[in-house]
């Protein structure tokens, strides 16, 4: 069976998911690897964000603590348990 690519480009995501759903939430697409801390990157245009929201407290740390950061942690846990995105207000790729 062949792969199919679901790759959303950055800049598309906000149109794509107004298609399916009530697009209400901030106007930002979270670089997932280059998001460190309190500092989420918009992937679609560099900036920096200050987080004060951490998805409803369900990221306390920020986006990718040093302590889950790293290759020993990497083996035993997928990416999107270590930056679980909690609701419908964050989009990602």
């Amino acid at each position: 069976m062949a792969k199919v690519d679901r790759r959303v480009e950055p800049q598309n995501v906000f149109d794509e998911i107004s298609k399916w759903l009530l697009r209400d939430g901030f106007d930002i697409v979270i670089d997932m690897d280059k998001s460190k801390g309190s500092h989420m990157i918009n992937k679609i245009n560099g900036e920096d964000w200050l987080d004060f929201y951490t998805f409803f407290a369900s990221a306390p740390f920020g986006m990718n603590h040093p302590k889950l950061d790293n290759p020993e942690f990497k083996e035993t846990i997928f990416r999107a348990a270590i930056n679980k995105v909690a609701s419908s207000d964050i989009y990602t790729e």
